[in-house]
């Protein structure tokens, strides 16, 4: 018998849960405690065994694809708000009904990012570890357990040296955001995106 529902309360993600929401195209809140203090918001595009892949929204604006591990998801839920912001979106136009068709693999971090464009700019994040780690740059390889990264300053200066990231390390990985498209539009004007 399918799952029914107005509203889903808080829970830990389950796969018939996911299901139910990817289905319905509902607009969900995230938490990942020890994590990030704030609720992330998002529709959910996919998931795997051990990831959600989501059309991560702010304040109204859709921002791009977010793709977080479910172990660290301490809850999910459906609220009202979300219900009636998701109203908002779609009489304001902003959602196109092609981003739910589109596929990503996402069986793996590393089978999302070995699928995309030479050339896109990602953000790898490793919010768990003593030392946190946030690069913003271009994938150049992806090897033994390992993201190698050409990342650049918050002041658009490339680093020479690329820089890596254990795989199993990555907590979330972000393309397509304001924040990345803005870089990559300068970089375009600059002839100084790389491929």
């Amino acid at each position: 018998m399918p799952v029914t529902f107005d509203v889903i309360p808080e829970m830990k993600p389950t796969k018939e849960t996911l299901k139910e929401l990817l289905k319905d195209n509902r607009l969900v809140a995230v938490q990942r405690e020890g994590i990030d203090a704030q609720k992330i918001q998002g529709f959910i595009l996919d998931y795997s065994e051990d990831l959600i892949l989501l059309l991560y929204v702010y304040d109204f604006h859709l921002d791009g694809l977010l793709l977080i591990r479910i172990s660290d998801v301490s809850d999910i839920d459906a609220r009202l708000t979300d219900d009636f912001q998701k109203k908002l979106l779609l009489e304001e136009g902003k959602l196109d009904p092609e981003i739910f068709r589109t596929v990503h693999p996402i069986g793996s971090y590393e089978a999302f990012l070995k699928s995309l464009p030479k050339g896109r700019i990602v953000i790898l994040e490793d919010e768990e570890s003593e030392e946190t780690e946030f690069l913003i740059g271009i994938i150049k390889k992806i090897e033994s357990g390992n993201v190698s990264v050409r990342y650049f300053t918050g002041a658009g200066n490339w680093e020479s040296d690329p820089r890596s990231i254990a795989l199993n390390n990555l907590t979330s990985v972000q393309t397509l955001t304001h924040y990345t498209e803005f870089y990559a539009r300068h970089f375009e004007r600059e002839g100084t995106l790389e491929s």
